[in-house]
C-alpha cells in the first residue's frame, strides 16, 4: 500500500508542477481559455483524447464488460462516430476559428443573444454538477485501494486540479492532459497484456469463460447480443449528440492553430478512442473470470484495481492506479476550463465588463478567480449535497436536448431561422424535462426523442415563419 501511495503522490505532484510552470504562458484571457489558439496537431490530439477518455469511460466500460461482456465495445464505436462526425461538422461551421465558445456560434448564426445566454447558463450549471461527480469517482477509486479516508483523498486530488487549472488555464490543462493520457495508455495496455498473458491469450480466456458459462449471463462472450445490443445503441446515441455540442470538446478545437488542424484532431482522436476501447473490455472480462464474487458483492467498481493488483508488482500497481486518476482528473480539468470559458466569454465580457481589453491582466485575474470559485463549488456540491448532482445532470440533459438542434441544424441547414432555432430549443428542453419526470417513448432515450421533435419543430417554424437565417 505504501508503494502505491508514494506513486500516487508523485503523480499529483507532477501535475501541480506542470500547472505552476505553464502558468507563465497565460498572459491574457485568450491564453488562459484557448492556449493562445496555438495548439499543434500532436498536442491537440492528446488533450482531446484525454478529455473524452474519462474515468466513466474507463472504469464504466470495465464494469459493464464485467457484467455483460464485450458488447460494451459499442460504447467506443459511438465515440468514434461522434468525434469523427464532429470533424465533418466544423468543416461547415462558418468562422470556426474565431469562436471561444460553441454558444457564441449561436448568437452569430442567428443574431440571437437569447439563444447564447440560455444555452450558456444551462451548460454552466450542468458542468459544475458533472465536475462534482468526478469527486465521487475519485472517492470510488480510493475506496478500491482500501483507503479509509477516501473523502479527504478526493478533496486533495481535486484541490490540485483546481489549483493547476486556476494557475495555468488551458495551457496547463493541455500539457497535463498529454502527460495523463500517455499514462492511461501505458497503464491499461500493461494490465491487459499481463492479464491475457497469464490466461494464455484472448482465445484461451474466452474458452475459460465459456467453461463457466452457467454462471454468466446468456451470450456473455459475444460482441453482438440481440436486443441488448440494440438497447445499448439507443442509450449511446445521446453521447454522440453531446460530442457535437460540448464546450469541453469544442474548446480543444477552437484552440488549434488552424481549422485544418482542428479537423485532423477530431478524426485522429476518434481512431485513438477506438484503440483505447479494447483494453477496458478485456480487463473487465478477465476480472469476471478471476473475481466472480464481485458480481454478488456489488463491488464491480474495484474490478480494474483487483486485476492490476493480482498481475502486477506493487510499484506497477501504483502506476496503473495513477492511470485511473489520470482518466478521471483529465476530464475534470477540461470541464472546469469549459465552464470558465462560458462564464467569461458569454456573460462577463458580454454583460458585466463590456469595454474590457481582451489583452488586459484584469480579465486574466477574473478568469482565474472564476475557475477557483467554480471548482470549489463543484467540490462542495458533491460533498455536502450529493442529491444535487442528479439535478445538475438533469440540467445537462436539458442542455443536450435543447442545444443540439439549434447548433447542428444551424450548421447543416442554411434555411434555419432564429425563430425556428428558439422554438426548437424550447420544445427540446420542455420534452427533456418531461422525460426526466418519467415520460418516455418505449426505449428511446429522452434526449434523442426530444431532439427529433425539436428538429421537426425547427424545420416547420423556419419554413413557415417570417424570419430569415442570418449567416
Amino acid at each position: 500500500m505504501k508503494q502505491i501511495l508514494v506513486v500516487l503522490a508523485i503523480y499529483l505532484g507532477v501535475l501541480l508542477a506542470i500547472g505552476v510552470y505553464y502558468s507563465r504562458k497565460s498572459k491574457n484571457m485568450n491564453d488562459y481559455l484557448l492556449a493562445g489558439r496555438s495548439l499543434k496537431l500532436g498536442v491537440a490530439v492528446l488533450t482531446l483524447t484525454a478529455t473524452l477518455f474519462g474515468g466513466g469511460m474507463l472504469t464504466g466500460t470495465i464494469e459493464y464488460a464485467y457484467l455483460s461482456g464485450p458488447m460494451i465495445f459499442f460504447y467506443m464505436v459511438s465515440s468514434v462516430v461522434g468525434v469523427c462526425g464532429l470533424g465533418l461538422l466544423i468543416k461547415r461551421m462558418a468562422d470556426f476559428s474565431s469562436y471561444t465558445t460553441v454558444t457564441e456560434y449561436l448568437e452569430k448564426r442567428y443574431n440571437s443573444p437569447f439563444l447564447r445566454l440560455a444555452c450558456s447558463l444551462l451548460t454552466m450549471i450542468a458542468l459544475i454538477g458533472i465536475l462534482g461527480s468526478q469527486v465521487s469517482a475519485v472517492v470510488g477509486a480510493l475506496g478500491a485501494l482500501g483507503m479509509k479516508n477516501t473523502v479527504l483523498g478526493a478533496v486533495i486530488a481535486m484541490a490540485i486540479i483546481i489549483a493547476l487549472t486556476t494557475l495555468g488555464g488551458l495551457w496547463a490543462v493541455t500539457m497535463t492532459d498529454c502527460f495523463q493520457i500517455l499514462l492511461v495508455i501505458f497503464g491499461v495496455f500493461w494490465v491487459m497484456f499481463a492479464a491475457l498473458g497469464a490466461h494464455g491469450g484472448y482465445g484461451n480466456m474466452i474458452a475459460q469463460l465459456e467453461a463457466v458459462s452457467t454462471s454468466l449471463p446468456k451470450d456473455y462472450t459475444t460482441v453482438i447480443n440481440g436486443d441488448k445490443s440494440i438497447s445499448l445503441l439507443w442509450a449511446l446515441l445521446p453521447m454522440i449528440m453531446y460530442y457535437w455540442i460540448g464546450q469541453d470538446v469544442y474548446q480543444r478545437l477552437f484552440a488549434c492553430k488552424t481549422e485544418q488542424i482542428a479537423q485532423k484532431t477530431a478524426y485522429i482522436s476518434g481512431v485513438l478512442l477506438a484503440l483505447l476501447g479494447i483494453p477496458p473490455v478485456i480487463i473487465g472480462m478477465v476480472a469476471r473470470l478471476d473475481f466472480p464474487e464481485l458480481a454478488t458483492s456489488g463491488n464491480t467498481a474495484s474490478a480494474f484495481a483487483s486485476v492490476a493488483i493480482k498481475y502486477l508488482p506493487g510499484f506497477a500497481v501504483g502506476i496503473v492506479l495513477a492511470a485511473i486518476f489520470a482518466a478521471i482528473l483529465s476530464t475534470a480539468d477540461s470541464i472546469l476550463t469549459a465552464a470558465t470559458s462560458h462564464f467569461m466569454n458569454d456573460i462577463w465580457v458580454r454583460y458585466v465588463d463590456k469595454n474590457s481589453d481582451p489583452e488586459s491582466k484584469k480579465l486574466l485575474r477574473v478568469s482565474r478567480i472564476v475557475s477557483l470559485l467554480m471548482g470549489v463549488s463543484a467540490v462542495l456540491v458533491s460533498l455536502y449535497i450529493p442529491e444535487v448532482i442528479t439535478l445538475q445532470i438533469y440540467a445537462y440533459t436539458l442542455y443536450t436536448a435543447g442545444a443540439f438542434v439549434p447548433i447542428v441544424l444551424g450548421v447543416m441547414w442554411k434555411k434555419t431561422t432564429k425563430e425556428g432555432a428558439i422554438a426548437g430549443l424550447l420544445v427540446g428542453a420542455a420534452l427533456a424535462a418531461a422525460g426526466l419526470t418519467g415520460f418516455q417513448i418505449g426505449a428511446i432515450p429522452g434526449e434523442l426523442f426530444s431532439a427529433v421533435i425539436a428538429a421537426a419543430v425547427t424545420v416547420v417554424v423556419s419554413l413557415a415563419g417570417p424570419g430569415k437565417q442570418t449567416v
